[in-house]
């Protein structure tokens, strides 16, 4: 069985998008920051780019104003809503600190400074996340900012380089892809609300009623690994069970 795929990044990056016609961009900077309307005495970080907005009404008239730059077409995107989540083992090596610079990271991939980003971290739920408001044109512009899936696999694997340097010690957050159905409600335990109106644009793999390629193959890595704890050992066993591994300056960065 030979499969090349991207299944190490440590962490979850879903990434949804709301249509322009119907944004609810207040309502979203809202859920972001947790119910309330103003930015003021925040235990935690708030990261903002090409916005000062103190309000969830200033921030989202400033992604309305980027909008109105947009060409009207068809199905056009008006916002993304991105998260970054965590297993729920890492809540006691989690930190602010710690996800404000995972934050940061990601929007330097993204290139936030070129966009309006809003972005919270949630320590509500069983598993922390960061939600990410992200306009769809760039700022000041009606271009698009889209992240086509390509970037975003490579966005993926930079992120798993990033953590694994820094944070070591985040070893439980695997990456997990939902299925289609469960994406457009839940991630991983963190609950959208119904009304939403998201399109999932994350990697994903369509469920099926048989076990996928993808949980098998993820099935057999980590019977592997629970065998031959020792890289070069892992490695072999993975080549003896005719799973290739992708090299990338030669270092392994994926199955």
């Amino acid at each position: 069985m030979s499969l090349n795929l991207f299944i190490l990044s440590q962490m979850l990056i879903k990434m949804l998008h709301r249509k322009l016609s119907n944004p609810g961009l207040f309502q979203l900077a809202t859920y972001i920051n947790q119910g309330r309307e103003l930015l003021e005495n925040e235990p935690d970080f708030a990261i903002r780019y090409n916005t000062n907005g103190e309000t969830m009404r200033a921030i989202a008239e400033d992604f309305q104003r980027n909008n109105t730059l947009i060409p009207k077409r068809k199905n056009r995107n008006g916002i993304g809503h991105y998260i970054i989540s965590f297993h729920p083992q890492e809540k006691r090596r989690l930190n602010s600190e710690k996800l404000f610079t995972i934050a940061q990271k990601f929007c330097e991939e993204i290139e936030a400074d070129k966009k309006i980003v809003f972005a919270r971290p949630h320590f509500d739920r069983a598993n922390y996340h960061v939600h990410f408001m992200v306009s769809a044109s760039k700022f000041g512009s009606g271009k698009s900012s889209r992240i086509s899936k390509p970037r975003l696999r490579a966005i993926k694997q930079e992120m798993d380089r990033f953590q694994q340097q820094n944070f070591p010690e985040l070893k439980q957050s695997l990456l997990h892809l939902s299925g289609k159905e469960v994406a457009k409600s839940s991630l991983t335990g963190i609950p959208l609300p119904q009304k939403f109106k998201e399109s999932d644009g994350s990697l994903r793999v369509k469920r099926r009623r048989k076990i996928s390629q993808l949980d098998s193959i993820r099935k057999t890595l980590v019977d592997i690994g629970k065998q031959y704890p020792d890289k070069e050992a892992f490695l072999i066993a993975l080549k003896q069970q005719g799973i290739e591994t992708y090299q990338y300056r030669n270092r392994c960065m994926g199955y």
